[in-house]
């Protein structure tokens, strides 16, 4: 597996419309700047788009919400949400997963 450096965004991603969606919550500006954090940790982690601490083991809301300095409601929400868009799945053990990954890596 190549190390990521980088992600990469398309210049209309924002113009989808699960993108579209997103921006009409009154809290947008905080849901975007967390979407755009857990696709960076994708990366960091660098394994086809999964979050976790180490494979098999999930990242807890509340490391997350340490991690990205808000409240693990915002978390919890923000990651239901992102579900309902289908922009992440879980899996039966809570592990996150981007969906679309290679359209980042």
């Amino acid at each position: 597996m190549r190390r990521l450096n980088w992600i990469k965004l398309r210049v209309d991603y924002f113009d989808g419309i699960k993108m579209v969606v997103l921006r009409q919550y009154k809290d947008c500006d905080e849901l975007m700047l967390f979407w755009l954090e857990l696709i960076a940790l994708a990366g960091q982690i660098n394994d086809g788009g999964q979050i976790y601490i180490f494979r098999g083991h999930p990242v807890a809301i509340h490391d997350l919400a340490v991690k990205f300095d808000v409240r693990d409601e915002f978390v919890e929400r923000a990651l239901s949400l992102f579900e309902e868009l289908e922009l992440i799945v879980r899996d039966e053990q809570g592990v996150i997963r981007i969906l679309d990954w290679d359209d980042f890596a």
